[in-house]
């Protein structure tokens, strides 16, 4: 009987292996190729999956999407997957006809997190149509992810369709709650903003003004647009500082709304570009630091130590200081400050450390409550 059992299942299982299903979860997969080598593999995986959509136009990019939902459903869609489908598009670009169909269903039936990447399928949608048509398709979209493409149809727009009109209608996309759907999504650049300043030259404050007020029902959708603001990759300190103008207060308040992420400004760069072109900030920092410290981590009190990079940086301190010390029960002392900078190779930088600390102590060592 047990053999028998066997038996049945083996064959069960046999039969389930020759499944169209499973044969193209295999495709996908990818796993067992005898390619080596990343761009061998990819190369390899887009000859496989374009035969598979040459050989049945109509229905295969509906087949591998449908695929990809079931999988995604019971949480089993892995990486490998996801970029197959991604591919799958790319290599069904070239018959407009079955794109378009691919798009329109995918848009309808996910409804989950994307595994597109918007921007580059409504760019590619452009090409097809107009920007009426384009529209038209992008509000398809389940709500579980329009959000994400409608920001990509504003991030995508050639710049000689942007009007009036259209600036106005991004920034009521922006004042949207669709964003609140969002849970996992690539960082949003807004220097694409600059192509709608012919129509509205302050269009890149008011976005940030009101993307700020996202903060009221998430801080993941301020990281997702603002965290590229402080990379030195993206745009450096000063020209940020710059891009700002004369709404340095506004800036600020990004800045310290930041400080609820990780991994943010770890040089200090974009601290002291801001405290030197708007002094204010510095009151708003240790506010900031003394309402929030029990949330906060010691990162926020050690990132003053850059300002030492700015040229009244013995009064800045001397602030810092004393504004520190009226915190109740506060557990730290002068050096406290610089704990994580003792060892850098900066000779100017701790020179002024070493400087500003035997100032302090010289003027203060005769106070007891310092």
């Amino acid at each position: 009987m047990i053999c028998n059992a066997f038996n049945y299942a083996s064959f069960e299982l046999d039969q389930f292996y020759k499944t169209e299903k499973y044969q193209l979860y295999h495709l996908l997969d990818d796993r067992h190729t005898e390619a080596k080598g990343w761009e061998e593999r990819k190369s390899h995986k887009e000859d496989c999956i374009r035969d598979y959509i040459c050989n049945s136009p109509e229905t295969a990019l509906i087949s591998i999407i449908d695929l990809g939902y079931d999988l995604k459903r019971i949480g089993k869609l892995e990486y490998k997957v996801e970029e197959s489908i991604g591919m799958a598009f790319n290599c069904a670009y070239n018959d407009k006809d079955v794109f378009l169909k691919a798009v329109k269903y995918y848009l309808t039936k996910w409804d989950f997190n994307d595994v597109l990447y918007p921007p580059v399928i409504v760019s590619k949608l452009f090409n097809f149509l107009d920007d009426e048509a384009v529209r038209e398709i992008i509000i398809l979209a389940n709500n579980v992810i329009i959000n994400n493409w409608e920001f990509a149809y504003y991030y995508e727009l050639p710049e000689e369709l942007i009007d009036a009109e259209k600036c106005n209608e991004l920034l009521y996309f922006f004042t949207e709650k669709s964003d609140s759907y969002i849970t996992s999504s690539p960082l949003r650049r807004l220097e694409f903003l600059s192509k709608y300043e012919k129509c509205d030259r302050d269009i890149y404050i008011k976005a940030c003004e009101i993307i700020l007020k996202k903060r009221d029902y998430s801080h993941y959708i301020i990281h997702l647009y603002f965290d590229l603001l402080f990379n030195e990759y993206n745009i450096k300190p000063d020209e940020l500082v710059s891009k700002f103008g004369n709404n340095l207060e506004l800036l600020s308040s990004i800045y310290l709304e930041m400080f609820f992420q990780n991994g943010f400004d770890y040089s200090g760069k974009y601290l002291v570009a801001i405290i030197q072109a708007y002094p204010p900030m510095l009151d708003k920092y240790i506010l900031c630091y003394k309402e929030n410290r029990q949330i906060l981590s010691n990162n926020m009190l050690e990132r003053l130590a850059f300002l030492v990079n700015l040229d009244n940086y013995i009064e800045v301190f001397d602030r810092i200081m004393d504004s520190l010390l009226e915190i109740p029960f506060i557990s730290m002392t002068i050096s406290s400050l610089f704990d994580n900078h003792y060892n850098s190779k900066d000779t100017i930088f701790t020179d002024k450390i070493v400087l500003w600390m035997k100032h302090y102590i010289e003027l203060y060592y005769a106070d007891i409550e310092k």
